[in-house]
């Protein structure tokens, strides 16, 4: 009777909860972006004593401006059309070159050609062009949509602009900040064709060729590809397009005399990961493995990549983040498994709502599995959110999970961050990492709600 009481009023708590959030939302949107913005104003206006040696968001402030776009784009342009190989080492010896692939080197390369602009002029075209993608991207996505849903999406847009990895990677011009909304425009392609009988060839190919050119781009990416190629209509030929498209752009530069081959690509890749030090990255990484150095003494011992007890919490964290909000939904139950593999397969083609979990699956994965992750890659995560806050509007619970992942990566990003924790006036910033965590956790939960909530309302 006591428990029956206490689980009556957990059920009156949590739904009042959900009214609540639901309810008020964009309140709770502009009040973040409200501190998003106070912090970065108290940030620009801090004193802070000589850097120790661990590098924070001020010492990206301090670095040049734009200094990602020249470094990934402009000067490898620069030396493709001077038939020289693509190669940052030249400006940046005993570093690491950089592992993006050639699609923004050749499509910059016109412009650099004909116009001649310095990094600067050209970094503003970058800009420009961006900001168009991103407008293309949210007028496809939601049209037609609820002024609620269109509202608390451009807050959120914007308040994530302001905050730690959304300003600094439009201040250092981080080719994924373009990238990003490329890859929503991809996801739309892939989610709107599912459910339709037939698919143009013309549309078959450009979402093919989309798929390999952002491979090329950036390897990570590959989970998209490959969830494009599931759920395409024609498997083989976006398969044999996109990897076609893949290979072509590695070597183009070879025209312009620039040497260009696979085994170049994949080894600046190899490097890149291998030479990156972790240690050094700690105040751009959201990673789990990142994360999990709150609790032990690793930073201060130099010991994060050798010390068992790290790895044990990263997987913990793992877990955590990937297995529990299966645990507490329990989607899979409502699926019928057809004795026959290959129908149930089928059967899950044909579901946008699946789509949308391993696409939330897919862009938390890139964000958290790997030792070093920027937080410019936070990008993907935002337009994957805004793609599913349109999609689960209808469902209740699903939106109010998606509106608290929304929540939890704004105030992981707020600014008067240092990971020194002796500096006045500054926190060590590696505990706001667990926002961080709870963003994607409320996503993936927020993705598998709307695939189980969908699947009654098919019953």
């Amino acid at each position: 009777m006591i428990l029956n009481l206490k689980y009556k009023k957990f059920n009156s708590a949590k739904s009042f909860f959900f009214t609540f959030i639901q309810r008020n939302n964009v309140t709770i949107l502009i009040l973040i972006l409200f501190c998003v913005w106070a912090t970065k104003i108290i940030y620009k206006d801090l004193q802070f004593s000589p850097d120790k040696g661990i590098p924070s968001a001020e010492s990206r402030l301090n670095a040049d401006f734009a200094n990602d776009f020249h470094t990934s784009v402009y000067f490898r342009a620069s030396q493709m059309l001077k038939g020289q190989e693509m190669n940052v080492l030249v400006i940046h010896p005993g570093y690491v070159d950089s592992a993006s692939g050639q699609l923004f080197p050749l499509l910059f390369s016109p412009f650099l050609n004909f116009f001649h602009p310095d990094r600067y002029v050209s970094y503003f075209f970058f800009l420009c062009t961006t900001l168009i993608i991103f407008i293309i991207f949210y007028t496809l996505l939601m049209k037609k949509n609820e002024k609620e849903i269109l509202n608390g999406g451009l807050i959120f847009l914007f308040a994530f602009f302001l905050s730690v990895p959304g300003f600094i990677g439009i201040y250092m011009g981080n080719i994924d900040i373009i990238l990003a909304p490329i890859v929503g425009i991809l996801v739309l392609l892939v989610l709107g064709s599912i459910k339709k009988e037939k698919i143009s060839i013309i549309r078959i190919i450009i979402t093919s060729i989309l798929a390999g050119a952002m491979i090329n781009a950036k390897i990570f990416l590959l989970l998209f590809a490959l969830i494009t190629v599931f759920f395409s209509k024609r498997k083989f030929l976006t398969g044999i397009v996109a990897i076609a498209t893949f290979f072509t752009l590695i070597y183009i530069p070879n025209i312009f005399s620039s040497q260009s081959s696979p085994f170049l690509f994949f080894n600046k890749i190899i490097n890149w990961d291998n030479l990156v030090p972790f240690s050094n990255n700690l105040w751009a990484n959201h990673s789990l493995y990142a994360t999990a150095t709150i609790f032990t003494d690793c930073v201060k011992t130099n010991t994060c990549e050798t010390q068992p007890v790290n790895a044990l919490i990263t997987l913990a964290l793992f877990l955590f983040i990937f297995l529990t909000p299966f645990l507490l939904y329990k989607p899979i139950k409502k699926i019928t498994i057809n004795k026959n593999i290959y129908f149930s397969v089928m059967k899950l083609r044909k579901s946008k709502e699946f789509a949308l979990v391993l696409i939330v699956l897919a862009v938390a994965f890139i964000n958290l599995a790997f030792k070093v992750v920027y937080d410019y890659r936070l990008f993907y995560s935002v337009i994957i959110t805004l793609i599913l806050l349109k999609e689960s509007a209808a469902i209740k619970k699903a939106t109010v999970y998606c509106y608290l992942s929304m929540f939890s990566l704004l105030i992981g990003g707020i600014w008067a961050l240092r990971l020194s924790p002796d500096e006045p006036w500054t926190i060590d910033a590696r505990p706001l990492k667990f926002f961080i965590i709870f963003h994607f956790f409320f996503l993936i939960l927020s993705a598998l709600t709307y695939w189980k909530e969908s699947q009654k309302k098919q019953l």
